[in-house]
């Protein structure tokens, strides 16, 4: 329907930030179109720092697509309709759990919305609310959300004294041989959490690496494994900020490591230009948690 060619150009990282400020800055002359999700009105209410104001930035086109969210339960679940739903979680505060694809995505907000007006406590996860390696234990916890309606019960905390409930290692690299199926190494992924390496319980311990938890895209070569940190951590070893680091593709062994100013959010990519070898990686933080505008970060190789 346009009548003519165009290039379709994923730019990942940021929950859609990176791609949107690509378009922003591109020449207004009709010709970078951008898809939109609801991600970009997220966005608006959950970073404090854009480099873009989207409602003035961006000048709606057409419509292209609608997508329903649905809420499934268990097939024994004894609520089989909405209002069944309500009332059973009414009846059992704390009980409701719930899954979803990350802090700010479509189905998060929707569910918070959800939850507010319905003014019953649900616990949510997987994502950094409620995992073993988050400070965040309730609703409240959460960045940019205001606080939950009057007489919410609160939720138990998922930890003991502080401390996480969940074993760790919180977060793994793993490398499996497809032929045969064996495991051929693993290692924690991510430095201590600084909740549990600073916990008074533990101090004077020396805590083995965790790891973190959380799902991060890897850069494979011939030689290395590539990847960054999912948390912002303070250690000895280094100030405020998230690691990326690189693994001996044969054994595991972290043979290198660069401190970004924010956690990964989008999967390592690597080219070439006139010989030299290039790594880029998608950094940012989500508001209220060091909030830092999503960019992408070039590294060189030695």
């Amino acid at each position: 329907r346009l009548g003519q060619q165009f290039i379709i150009e994923n730019r990942t990282g940021a929950a859609t930030n990176i791609a949107t400020e690509a378009v922003v800055r591109s020449p207004a002359d009709g010709h970078t179109l951008l898809v939109v999700t609801a991600s970009n009105a997220i966005n608006a209410t959950l970073y404090d720092k854009l480099s873009f104001n989207f409602m003035r930035d961006i000048a709606p086109v057409a419509g292209v697509m609608r997508y329903p969210l649905v809420m499934q339960v268990n097939p024994s679940f004894p609520a089989k309709t909405v209002p069944e739903f309500i009332s059973y979680a009414k009846s059992n505060p704390g009980k409701i759990s719930y899954g979803s694809g990350g802090n700010g995505t479509s189905i998060h907000v929707a569910s918070e919305l959800f939850f507010m007006g319905t003014a019953f406590g649900e616990i949510w996860g997987p994502g950094d609310c409620c995992s073993a390696d988050s400070g965040y234990r309730t609703r409240d916890d959460l960045p940019g959300l205001p606080p939950a309606a009057p007489g919410t019960p609160t939720l138990p905390p998922l930890n003991v004294q502080g401390l996480p409930l969940v074993k760790p290692p919180y977060g793994l690299i793993a490398a499996i041989d497809l032929d045969r199926g064996d495991l051929l190494w693993q290692t924690p992924h991510g430095d201590t959490p600084d909740n549990v390496r600073n916990h008074p319980a533990l101090k004077g311990l020396n805590i083995p690496k965790t790891g973190q938890n959380g799902n991060v895209g890897l850069l494979v070569t011939k030689t290395l494994v590539v990847s960054g940190d999912v948390q912002m951590t303070t250690t000895p070893e280094h100030p405020r900020g998230a690691m990326l680091r690189a693994y001996d593709k044969k054994t595991g062994k972290e043979v290198g490591g660069v401190l970004m100013a924010a956690p990964q959010s989008g999967s390592p990519m690597t080219y070439s230009v006139d010989g030299k070898q290039y790594i880029v990686v998608a950094i940012s933080t989500i508001a209220g948690r060091e909030g830092y505008s999503g960019e992408y970060l070039a590294l060189t190789l030695p």
